[in-house]
């Protein structure tokens, strides 16, 4: 049977996290540091996700797909009571940027938030093998360090993480 430990499920403690920041979201919508953290925690389960399955998230979808637990989002069932134990890496990716994005609309002048979708640009970049995604979301790093940077001029590590992105 599944369980979180030794079960068939494959739980990871990410998966734990996620589930954990999803209920927060829920409780306080616009907690925009609720937001951060479950990026987080979707960005680092992608990290450790092999890449096998085909993306099944469109590149836009709403926030709400994310941190819902309605028929129409993870469509939950007794047996899989985490769905995020069978995303895929490209689908966790997707949920982060939504989620990223929802926490910099709810506090745009948090640089955390501008710095954060930047590290996850970068993240999915390097764990890509697509030469032109992997450009792509490289750009889109770039975009957000400019915003990041421009929020919080004195920050030297953000200027250190966007200098590094550039040798790329």
């Amino acid at each position: 049977g599944g369980g979180f430990v030794g079960g068939t499920q494959n739980i990871q403690g990410w998966d734990l996290g996620i589930e954990h920041h999803r209920r927060a979201i829920q409780l306080a919508q616009n907690e925009d540091f609720y937001y951060l953290f479950l990026g987080r925690a979707l960005l680092e389960k992608a990290k450790n996700t092999p890449s096998k399955a085909e993306k099944s998230w469109p590149d836009d979808v709403p926030v709400l797909k994310v941190t819902d637990d309605g028929a129409a989002y993870w469509n939950r069932s007794r047996t899989n009571q985490l769905p995020s134990v069978q995303m895929n890496r490209e689908d966790l990716l997707t949920a982060a940027k939504a989620v990223l994005v929802e926490a910099r609309r709810i506090n745009p002048l948090n640089t955390d938030h501008s710095a954060n979708l930047a590290r996850m640009w970068r993240q999915s970049g390097d764990i890509t093998q697509e030469g032109a995604l992997k450009q792509q979301r490289y750009q889109n790093a770039l975009k957000e360090y400019a915003t990041a940077t421009s929020l919080s001029p004195q920050n030297a590590q953000l200027f250190n993480e966007w200098a590094t992105l550039l040798s790329y």
